[in-house]
């Protein structure tokens, strides 16, 4: 995904006008275009992006990063947890995540998300197997203060373990070591809490909380649409983000399995605590409508859940495992079962990210080449964030389109305003439910289009209107 270097699209763009246009101090209060991204994120895309004047690779590098520094986390927290014989059961699927592949080469905190959630139940981790050690106190204080700098959903995964942490040292009358985490955990929330009055809060405005009040969980599942709801939220959640596209059965069935063991029996116990607090977490902000749930349908709609996906897979690699010991001897049934669990999640990252295309790069450096003095652009609403970023150096006039508010018949009306042009070029991305057939319609009926120029996602219309 990253050596593909694909154009800034709709979002990403959005982030990068920001990172560009605005300097430290600016990045850390409310974005422009309905954005929001962790302060670290921004600052470390702003250093790096201004050595190397804001190019794809250099946006992209960081969540690259992140992306393939969780993997390698993930490793050692699966081997740490299941053993080196049932740890590839967690950690396989997790290489093949396509949702988790996606956002290494997409300009979006999602994989600094991954990285921190999966550092964060490491050392976690490391406090139980260490016996509370102030060490490894210390080292989650310090990756807690630091992850939120880089990571909003990652408090999740720092509350829940912290108070995992404190009632585990509590329960097992180690009152000295209880007193050290507590100490700890309280230092890593007020932190959080001067760190989201100062720039959480203020960073997201309320048409970006209205965005997402759809994804909220419902609380009690009382009738059939909540229910429905919930259904379609589990079931596309192994789709995406976890990855298992078409089939998921063996998947679920092993979360089932493993969820039922951490609860019931104590040699899962710490892990169940450590490691499932953190979803409940999720589970309990979503239903208090603060933290939004999107699964399935694409690798972008389950940006918001990514970084649970390392617990599901730790849950997930306990049930299948025992799932395969309970088959005894049976080495075709135990096969099987590893068929129908791997495979899925290799086909869904073999067939790549589903949500490709949108490539403005090629597009507008072909416009720059080609406009003439005199020429109008229009630019499809859709288009206008990664129109802007990829003409910030070489500034084309246009007509920015507006959204249409109900149907996309209007789009044919916004487009009137530049009929008194005599050449045309229309600019189109993001064009859904047959909006280009709306806007090359309209086009035809003011005058000629000359020619079509095709990109993966992205059409130019150069068009002659003979005024």
């Amino acid at each position: 995904m990253y050596l593909e270097n694909r154009s800034l699209w709709l979002d990403p763009a959005m982030l990068a006008i920001n990172v560009v246009n605005k300097d430290a101090c600016e990045l850390l209060g409310r974005l422009d275009m309905n954005q929001a991204a962790p302060a670290g994120f921004l600052l470390l895309s702003k250093a790096v992006g201004s050595i190397f004047d804001y190019t794809e690779y250099s946006l992209y590098l960081a969540p690259c990063l992140f992306g393939i520094g969780a993997l390698f986390l993930f490793i050692r927290l699966a081997i740490a947890v299941l053993g080196p014989m049932r740890a590839p059961l967690a950690y396989l699927p997790m290489a093949t995540c396509s949702t988790a592949i996606f956002y290494c080469g997409e300009f979006k905190p999602q994989s600094a998300d991954l990285f921190f959630s999966v550092l964060t139940l490491l050392v976690g981790h490391a406090v139980v197997k260490r016996n509370w050690a102030p060490s490894a106190i210390a080292a989650f204080a310090a990756v807690g203060v630091v992850g939120i700098w880089f990571s909003f959903g990652v408090f999740f995964v720092i509350a829940g373990t912290g108070i995992a942490l404190v009632l585990l040292a509590l329960t097992s009358a180690r009152y000295r070591p209880a007193l050290r985490m507590t100490v700890a955990f309280a230092v890593v929330m007020l932190h959080f809490v001067i760190f989201y009055l100062l720039h959480i809060r203020p960073s997201i405005g309320p048409d970006l909380y209205t965005a997402n009040t759809a994804a909220f969980a419902p609380v009690v599942a009382a009738d059939t649409g909540q229910l429905w709801w919930w259904i379609l939220a589990v079931t596309g959640y192994f789709e995406y983000p976890l990855g298992f596209q078409g089939f998921f059965v063996v998947s679920l069935v092993g979360c089932i399995i493993g969820v039922v063991l951490c609860a019931a029996n104590k040699e899962y116990s710490a892990v169940a605590a450590v490691v499932g607090a953190p979803m409940l977490l999720v589970f309990v902000a979503s239903g208090l409508g603060l933290y939004p749930i999107a699964t399935g349908v694409h690798e972008v709609k389950s940006r918001f859940v990514l970084f649970t996906v390392p617990i599901a897979l730790l849950f997930i690699a306990i049930g299948v495992s025992r799932l395969c010991e309970w088959l005894g001897g049976k080495k075709i049934l135990v096969s099987l079962v590893f068929a129908l669990f791997l495979i899925p999640s290799f086909y869904g990252a073999w067939s790549g990210p589903v949500f490709q295309g949108q490539e403005m790069r090629p597009l507008t450096q072909f416009l720059e080449r080609h406009i003439q003095p005199g020429d109008t652009v229009y630019v499809f609403h859709a288009a206008i964030p990664a129109f802007r970023f990829y003409t910030r150096h070489n500034h084309i006039e246009a007509v920015f389109g507006r959204p249409p508010r109900r149907q996309s018949a209007e789009l044919a009306e916004d487009l009137r305003r530049v009929r008194n042009a005599d050449r045309l070029w229309v600019v189109v991305s993001h064009a859904y439910g047959g909006e280009r057939r709306v806007l090359r319609t309209a086009l035809r009926r003011m005058g000629k289009i000359e020619k079509t120029h095709r990109y993966p996602g992205a059409v130019l219309f150069e068009c002659s209107l003979g005024n």
